[in-house]
């Protein structure tokens, strides 16, 4: 197989792989931030034609987020996110290689 096209199958992979976790993990950290109003209309600031969180807010947004990824859940069985992420990754790995 061309490396060009092995390129593509491992970036359509990754993304794949990533859209698992979309939901359950990113959707529902963003949505528990905005709902409990960590970030406000000021955090905000003009990037280019864009917008983004200022520095003070991306700090705030960066250590919430890794807060919540090692926090532990009952859904997870008391597994933090990220060692959920991980294990998942190893099955999904370990099935390829069959």
């Amino acid at each position: 197989m061309q490396a060009d096209k092995v390129a593509v199958l491992i970036d359509s992979l990754i993304f794949d792989l990533m859209e698992l976790f979309r939901q359950p993990v990113i959707d529902r950290f963003v949505l528990n931030v905005l709902n409990r109003r960590m970030v406000a209309l000021e955090d905000f600031e003009k990037a280019g034609e864009g917008v983004r969180l200022n520095f003070e807010a991306r700090k705030v947004w960066c250590n919430r987020y890794e807060e919540y990824m090692a926090r532990a859940y009952k859904e997870y069985d008391g597994k933090n996110t990220r060692d959920v992420i991980l294990a998942r990754v190893k099955k999904f790995a370990e099935c390829l290689r069959r």
